[in-house]
């Protein structure tokens, strides 16, 4: 369950690659299905290398990524909360 300012979110499971499900405090179903994800990020990532044009999931992102791991890691060594900014 992720609790936020104006309700919640119950998601099963909360990542994966065949996709969520759950609902949410309002009644909302989710469902989103996805299929192949890597491959439709590679074929994209090819697609705009040849084109020339944006990439639908830009280098910025797997940066942010690794900071949440990185501060995970530092807050289980040094066993305490780690700010990320």
């Amino acid at each position: 369950m992720v609790t936020c300012s104006k309700g919640w979110y119950k998601l099963s499971p909360f990542q994966a690659y065949n996709g969520i499900d759950g609902i949410t405090s309002d009644g909302i179903k989710l469902n989103a299905p996805i299929r192949n994800e890597q491959a439709k990020q590679m074929d994209d990532d090819a697609l705009s290398i040849i084109e020339g044009t944006q990439v639908l999931v830009p280098g910025e992102e797997g940066l942010k990524d690794i900071r949440v791991v990185e501060a995970i890691y530092r807050s289980v060594a040094q066993k305490s909360k780690i700010s990320i900014g």
